[in-house]
């Protein structure tokens, strides 16, 4: 899915040493962010067409992790996670984060629950991304257009991110709630 190798999984050691820590403070994950070098991923050399497509897939990999139906701590890292390579980007003008019009309200649920669980460093965070204009809101999580490949693509999801209470409602089946 990325254009950059072993991008997914140095996102995913990232954000499964965020989610070892067990706490969603900024500070944490600010310390994990540089222990992991994550502020020189824009840089190299390369041409602007080649950064703004670089750029791009590297919104739309840590983007997948801010949605259900990954466990809060995990969303959280990924908001984090987003905040940083927004602000890293070496792009002008700055490359947007993509949000599906379906995906909003999920968004504004997750920011509502940050405010009712009193993570009010997220919350800013999340605020931050808005007033800066960082979201862009489109019809499709994707960019389509004709050259599409006609077999679309699942996301793996890593096991151990996934929201616990979605993992025993996959294993609830109609045989299982029958009644004999």
């Amino acid at each position: 899915m990325s254009g950059v190798p072993g991008l997914q999984e140095d996102c995913e050691a990232l954000l499964g040493a965020f989610q070892e820590a067990d706490t969603v403070r900024f500070e944490r994950f600010a310390e994990l962010w540089r222990e992991r070098r994550f502020h020189t991923i824009f840089h190299g050399r390369m041409r602007a067409l080649e950064r703004n497509k670089i750029t791009k897939k590297t919104l739309e990999l840590a983007q997948q992790y801010f949605l259900p139906p990954y466990a809060f701590q995990i969303r959280v890292g990924a908001l984090y996670l987003l905040y940083g390579l927004y602000n890293t980007q070496l792009c002008q003008p700055k490359i947007q984060i993509r949000i599906a019009l379906k995906d909003w309200p999920e968004v504004q649920s997750f920011q509502r629950d940050l405010i009712d669980s009193q993570h009010y460093d997220a919350a800013y965070i999340f605020r931050t991304l808005r007033r800066a204009r960082a979201f862009h809101f489109t019809a499709m999580p994707k960019l389509l257009n004709y050259r599409t490949k006609k077999k679309i693509q699942e996301n793996e999801c890593k096991e151990e991110f996934k929201d616990p209470s979605n993992r025993v409602s996959s294993l609830i089946t109609n045989d299982v709630l029958e009644v004999q």
